[in-house]
């Protein structure tokens, strides 16, 4: 991952101590002794795909400051639940091998239930979903409040300038439970702030990649909703995941099509990001921290404070304190939120008003008076 991936509202980490391969994953160690296993089950495809697993992974590598930690995660990564499943029972059937197993992703909820039920003994972290167990420690995450925010950045994003005032979602897959309450939190957040305001928008019903990795289907919609003979797009919501590479490339043809030397007035083709801070990689030139980036802002649930918290817990001996307990995560305590617009205040201070409606709308969702829904 680039240098250039962190944005302020990630801390910068540095990995303490040596990389050494292991059996069924890898393993850090930041001293000579023995240390704690963790075993951590997610989705393929896992590092590297602009999800929470990337999140993850920095509360993993916080981690290793503080303790000594031998992270334990399948060669091959599950495709689906059941799958998933079976990884989770063969680590758990190692009674007292793991100090704690960890299933990512509300997909798995179930499956994780299943299997804690069937090993009490065990210690499990459910990360963005809930189960009251107790032996289970769990996070959710509202990102339908952050992703409302972006919504409304959006809205005001394209009714502003030269920008068109259409907003697009091009999203991964229909039904996933972990992208739909972000979806709907940001069509929320542009029909609010499009009534509230009063700004000409159009928002276009949500297209989906059928995949996570779609590159090629991810290239060709951004390319047809940025291009100004046709559907002349503004913003595109993607939480697209992996697909997010179809959408840099998508970015890159839009620019180097119609609006290099701003042949199509002052704006750019502008995309939001989810899951992970992705700011990072709409700057034109990956490699260099130097905005405007094409990405303006992300919807990030910070999965990698959970996996912390919980992980500390379990090795000081404290998981009773946060076992049969669900902890929410959301816009009040700042396990949400969308990214600080590093790279896009470039044209976003040009925008009137864009920063500070987002602020108010902010205070708005924390004091309770507008509740963002996470479906129809």
């Amino acid at each position: 991952m680039s240098s250039n991936s962190k944005s302020r509202i990630i801390t910068s980490l540095i990995i303490i101590g040596i990389v050494f391969g292991a059996v069924g994953g890898f393993l850090y160690m930041t001293n000579p002794y023995e240390p704690s296993r963790v075993a951590i089950i997610f989705m393929a495809p896992g590092f590297g795909d602009f999800s929470i697993a990337d999140q993850i992974h920095i509360g993993m590598n916080d981690l290793l400051r503080d303790a000594s930690v031998s992270y334990y995660i399948p060669n091959e990564l599950p495709t689906t639940v059941e799958e998933a499943r079976t990884l989770l029972e063969s680590y758990a059937s190692r009674t007292g091998f793991y100090d704690m197993i960890v299933a990512v992703g509300n997909d798995l909820t179930p499956a994780l239930a299943a299997v804690a039920s069937k090993y009490p003994d065990q210690k499990f972290a459910m990360i963005g979903g809930a189960i009251n167990a107790p032996n289970v420690a769990s996070a959710t995450f509202e990102t339908q409040e952050a992703a409302f925010l972006a919504g409304v950045l959006a809205a005001i994003v394209a009714d502003s300038g030269d920008y068109s005032g259409i907003i697009g979602i091009l999203a991964a897959v229909e039904d996933d439970l972990t992208l739909e309450p972000i979806i709907y939190g940001f069509k929320q957040g542009v029909e609010t702030a499009r009534d509230d305001l009063s700004l000409n928008i159009t928002l276009l019903d949500t297209v989906y990649l059928g995949g996570f990795n779609e590159t090629d289907a991810a290239m060709t919609q951004t390319i047809s909703f940025f291009d100004p003979y046709n559907t002349n797009g503004s913003v595109l919501f993607a939480p697209v995941r992996a697909g997010l590479r179809g959408v840099r490339l998508g970015l890159e043809y839009a620019n180097r099509s119609w609006y290099s030397g701003r042949r199509q007035g002052d704006r750019y083709p502008l995309v939001i990001g989810a899951e992970h801070d992705v700011d990072w990689y709409g700057n034109p030139r990956i490699g260099v921290a130097l905005g405007p980036s094409w990405i303006m802002t992300s919807v990030v649930p910070r999965t990698d404070l959970a996996f912390r918290f919980f992980l500390n817990k379990t090795l000081w001996n404290e998981f009773d304190v946060v076992s049969n307990n669900v902890f929410e995560y959301n816009l009040a305590n700042n396990g949400v939120n969308i990214t600080d617009l590093q790279f896009s205040i470039v044209y976003l201070s040009r925008v009137h008003n864009a920063v500070s409606q987002v602020k108010h709308y902010q205070s708005l969702i924390i004091n309770g008076s507008i509740v963002v829904s996470t479906g129809p």
